[in-house]
């Protein structure tokens, strides 16, 4: 799972649309990968999808 090898990230916005046992493993793999500091999660100044606004505030 990408998410797992920190390739990913876990997008809250739709986990609504996933069933309770994905949301767990997604979640959990992307807690691991953070927490190894692997690939997106090398850097701690890393953005999530969202962060930025249409009005260009960031």
């Amino acid at each position: 799972m990408q998410v797992k090898r920190g390739l990913a990230l876990h997008y809250k916005h739709y986990q609504r649309e996933q069933s309770p046992t994905d949301q767990q493993s997604y979640a959990a793999a992307e807690i691991e990968a953070s927490g190894a500091k692997l690939g997106l999660w090398v850097n701690s100044d890393h953005w999530q999808p969202g962060c930025f606004d249409t009005k260009g505030g960031g």
